[in-house]
């Protein structure tokens, strides 16, 4: 059984890795968005791409265009107490 102090060096390595790929992600879909050809696969890119800025940074938000929905409110941080683990997670 992992200690709880591995777990979390775990959790924090995940967390980093997922941030380091959301990141790569805001760089690359707008070369996607603006190498598709086709309008929808462009619009795809272009929509997954407000996503991941939103991941990335949860507090910024755009004005929506005209027929787009309000941007998602991005990762929200789970609240927990550092002496209980998250609902679900034996340790």
């Amino acid at each position: 059984m992992a200690s709880q102090s591995n777990l979390r060096d775990l959790l924090e390595l995940e967390l980093k890795d997922t941030y380091s790929a959301e990141t790569q992600l805001t760089k690359a879909l707008p070369k996607m968005a603006k190498s598709a050809t086709d309008p929808e696969l462009r619009a795809g890119f272009e929509q997954h791409l407000k996503e991941t800025e939103n991941h990335v940074h949860p507090g910024r938000t755009r004005s929506p265009e005209p027929g787009r929905p309000e941007p998602g409110p991005g990762i929200r941080r789970p609240k927990m107490s550092a002496n209980t683990p998250p609902d679900g997670c034996e340790v």
